[in-house]
C-alpha cells in the first residue's frame, strides 16, 4: 500500500497558514510597531508619552508632571534556553522612573542597547539641565519590518491557497460539465 498526499486539499493548508501568518504580522505591526514619543515641557511641568501607529493614529499613553520624572534607565532581560545551539540574546527596554513607579517607554524589547542608551542619556541630561523642551522618540521600525515580513508571507500563502481553491473549483466544474 502506498500513501500519497492529496493535492486537492493542499490549498486548505495554504489558507490556514497564510491566515495565521498574516494575522500575526498585522498584530505585531499594530501593537508593537508603533513609535513612542516622550515630550516634556518644563514651563508646564508636564510630560506625556504618545504612541503613533504606522497608520498615523496617535494615542496618549501616559501623562504625568515633569517633577515626578526622576530618571530613565535601560533594563535588560536575558533570553532563556538555547536557539540552534547558542544562548538566546539579551533584550533591552527603556523605563522611566517616576514618583509613582516605572513606566516603559515602549512595549517592545529590542537587542539594540546603543539606541536605548542614547535615549536614556538624553532624558537624564534634560532632567539635570534647564532646557525648556525634551522630545525623545523610541522607534518601532525594526519591529514593524519583522511584522511586515510575516504579513507579506501570510498574504502570499493566502493568495496561493485561493489560487489552488479556484483551480480545484474550475476543475470540478469542467468535470461536472463533461459528465452531462
Amino acid at each position: 500500500m502506498t500513501l500519497t498526499k492529496s493535492r486537492k486539499a493542499g490549498f486548505v493548508s495554504f489558507l490556514l497558514v497564510g491566515a495565521l501568518f498574516a494575522a500575526i504580522g498585522a498584530c505585531v505591526v499594530w501593537f508593537l510597531g508603533a513609535d513612542v514619543t516622550l515630550s516634556c515641557q518644563r514651563s508646564d511641568n508636564s510630560c506625556q508619552l504618545v504612541k503613533s501607529n504606522p497608520w498615523g493614529k496617535q494615542e496618549t499613553v501616559s501623562q504625568f508632571p515633569l517633577s515626578h520624572l526622576k530618571s530613565a534607565e535601560v533594563v535588560s532581560k536575558q533570553g532563556t534556553g538555547k536557539v540552534r545551539g547558542r544562548n538566546k540574546k539579551t533584550k533591552y527596554q527603556v523605563v522611566l522612573h517616576t514618583e509613582t513607579g516605572t513606566i516603559p517607554l515602549s512595549n517592545a524589547w529590542t537587542q539594540n542597547r546603543e539606541v536605548h542608551s542614547q535615549n536614556v542619556t538624553m532624558i537624564n541630561n534634560y532632567l539635570r539641565s534647564k532646557h525648556e523642551h525634551l522630545s525623545v522618540v523610541e522607534s518601532g521600525k525594526v519591529v514593524r519590518i519583522i511584522g511586515i515580513v510575516f504579513l507579506v508571507a501570510g498574504l502570499l500563502a493566502l493568495l496561493r491557497g485561493v489560487w489552488g481553491m479556484l483551480k480545484m473549483m474550475l476543475g470540478l466544474g469542467f468535470l461536472l460539465a463533461a459528465r452531462r
